[in-house]
């Protein structure tokens, strides 16, 4: 069985994401807040993008579907139910606290980021088999 491979953000600092250091992990950390993904599948679509879909969980939760056609949008993201939706926005609220920077343009942490990031780890994965 493969190790399970964290990243974190601290809220401390702004992270450096140019050398892509988050590929392939499979958990990402923001404070408290544990996020994986689960019921990964490719789709087809356009490839600017990883076509997918699958279900964020926070904590061992499922918070919300994700689905990206593959044109280079942002994942739209559907919450599971209503407590999720509260979830969401709450996370939506936090999660720009935690900072990620890419060739000296900073960003906030966002929910379609996380997804995306545990896609391509997903992604990976399917075409090691």
């Amino acid at each position: 069985m493969e190790k399970m491979k964290i990243f974190k953000f601290p809220k401390t600092r702004v992270i450096d994401l140019t050398e892509t250091p988050e590929r392939f992990c499979n958990v990402i950390e923001c404070g408290r807040d544990r996020f994986t993904l689960k019921d990964f599948k490719l789709q087809d679509g356009h490839d600017d993008s990883i076509p997918y879909s699958a279900t964020l969980c926070v904590n061992g939760k499922p918070l919300c579907k994700c689905v990206n056609d593959g044109w280079g949008g942002v994942t739209e993201l559907t919450a599971i139910d209503i407590a999720a939706t509260a979830s969401m926005a709450s996370l939506n609220i936090n999660l720009p606290k935690f900072r990620w920077s890419y060739r000296g343009t900073e960003f906030g942490v966002t929910l379609d980021f996380i997804a995306d990031v545990l896609a391509s780890t997903a992604k990976a994965a399917l075409n090691k088999c």
